[in-house]
């Protein structure tokens, strides 16, 4: 589970019991008080309810100034957490397929083909997917990353031609997302 992996404990709340789950009501009248009020006779398609959404969130976060933070937008105050993750989010929420190399140093993802090093032909490779694309990975490190969006973008193989195959036990640099 995810949220495991995270150090995240699950706290579950009695079904029908609004009062347990106090914070993410008070979020959803939020909401549907100083947004949906407003947008629900403004949009005419679920494409354009989350496209006002997305520009109020971004108005209320930035610009919209808050009596208790002095006057100040959220956005103002936010500051980045200074301690390291420590996993990558991006991975968790992807997912992993398994392929083989053909004789042109290729692998195919839904109709796409991604050229990875040929010293892997033959080999078995990992893919893993995201939302926006996916990394060929061969003993644990990145090799091939292939875009999934409009197909204009090239593709990336490493090692570069001419490189030397790497061998067991030398020092690498791995490749992350």
């Amino acid at each position: 589970m995810v949220l495991d992996l995270l150090g995240i404990r699950a706290v579950y709340a009695r079904p029908y019991r609004p009062q347990t789950k106090g914070k993410i009501e008070k979020s959803f009248q939020f909401v549907q008080r100083d947004f949906l009020s407003e947008a629900r006779f403004k949009v005419n398609s679920l494409n354009e309810l989350n496209e006002a959404f997305a520009e109020w969130v971004r108005w209320y976060n930035h610009e919209h100034s808050h009596a208790s933070l002095r006057g100040k937008p959220p956005a103002a105050l936010y500051r980045t957490s200074e301690r390291d993750s420590p996993l990558q989010i991006r991975s968790l929420c992807s997912v992993c397929h398994r392929r083989k190399v053909t004789r042109e140093a290729i692998v195919r993802y839904r109709n796409r083909k991604c050229k990875v090093p040929a010293h892997l032909i033959g080999d078995h490779v990992w893919l893993r997917v995201t939302e926006d694309e996916f990394v060929v990975e061969s003993q644990g490190f990145n090799v091939a990353r292939h875009p999934l969006g409009d197909g204009h973008q090239a593709a990336t193989a490493w090692p570069r031609p001419g490189a030397p195959r790497p061998t067991p036990g030398q020092p690498q640099q791995q490749h992350h997302l």
